[in-house]
């Protein structure tokens, strides 16, 4: 496959000898690899990267494949790669290829949201929502929200609410009402400094709650954070 990009580089005039031999490769990760990296030279060829891609047996190369096309595939091809992402059966492969093509197909957005939710590993449940999380739509982040709420692991929980504050204000009040509810004080503080970048009208419960942190090192992250932001309600 690398032989085969490294010469579609120097020598276009053996585009179609080269898109023939990738067609011969019988390993099903390495012929989608040596397709998509022709692609680029030959658009005409996607329609076979993807047809290569949607046959690989392993998830995880597949998934792969089809986030390594999507950023190349013409309008036409999306709804056929579309349907291959949502045929992945592992959840976080599943919402990997999806999160891909959410920039190509925004409505692929709420598909790659409920596949992030059915993750049962928190640690990639709260990987799949982060990952969405700066391209929600103010329709989608209330769902997201809730899904981060019910993550039990303080950290993983912590980490998806950072990330889901940094979007947009309309779940701030919610993000800080899960903040507060963090037992482990390291990770409390980790996601009151999250939401300092935020709305002012949420400052002032956040620093009410940094002043709450019992560990005198967590308690002055936090409140340094807060006060770097809006110094005034100090």
């Amino acid at each position: 496959a690398d032989v085969l990009r490294a010469l579609a580089d120097k020598l276009p005039e053996v585009l179609s000898d080269a898109l023939a031999a990738a067609k011969q490769i019988q390993s099903e990760s390495y012929r989608a690899d040596a397709l998509s990296a022709l692609a680029d030279k030959l658009p005409e060829v996607l329609s076979d990267a993807l047809a290569a891609a949607k046959q690989i047996q392993d998830e995880s190369y597949r998934a792969d494949a089809l986030r390594a096309l999507a950023d190349k595939l013409p309008p036409e091809l999306l709804g056929d790669v579309l349907a291959a992402a949502k045929q992945i059966q592992d959840e976080s492969y599943r919402a990997y290829a999806l999160r891909a093509l959410a920039d190509k197909l925004p409505e692929v957005l709420s598909d790659a949201l409920a596949a992030a939710k059915q993750i049962q590993s928190e640690s990639y449940r709260a990987y799949a929502l982060s990952a969405l999380a700066d391209k929600l739509p103010p329709e989608l982040l209330s769902d997201a929200l809730a899904a981060a709420k019910q993550i039990q692991s303080e950290s993983y929980r912590a980490y998806a609410l950072s990330a889901l504050a940094e979007k947009l204000p309309e779940v701030l009040s919610d993000a800080l009402a899960a903040a507060k509810q963090i037992q482990s004080e390291s990770y409390r503080a980790d996601v009151l400094r999250a939401l300092a970048d935020k709305l002012p009208e949420v400052l002032s419960d956040a620093l009410a709650a940094a002043k709450q942190i019992q560990s005198e090192s967590y308690r002055a992250d936090a409140l340094s954070a807060l006060a770097d932001k809006l110094p005034e309600v100090l």
